[in-house]
């Protein structure tokens, strides 16, 4: 996606409806069926899930450019 002037929202070829379920998918896809590394969902396992946390963080500022991030 590309910078543009629409304050935020994700560049041409994107969408906010697409970001949107972007988030929706990785935020389920981990909590119920785990990851490729053979994570298999149960009790947390706290490094996993920080390391998780960070890479959303990096999608959701890459995606749209939230205020305050580079």
């Amino acid at each position: 996606m590309t910078r543009n002037d629409r304050g935020g929202l994700p560049g041409p070829g994107g969408g906010l409806e697409l970001g949107i379920w972007t988030i929706i998918w990785m935020v389920q896809g981990i909590t119920t069926a785990g990851t490729v590394m053979g994570h298999i969902p149960g009790p947390p396992d706290t490094a996993l899930r920080e390391r998780f946390e960070r890479h959303l963080h990096l999608v959701v500022d890459r995606m749209f450019r939230l205020p305050g991030t580079s």
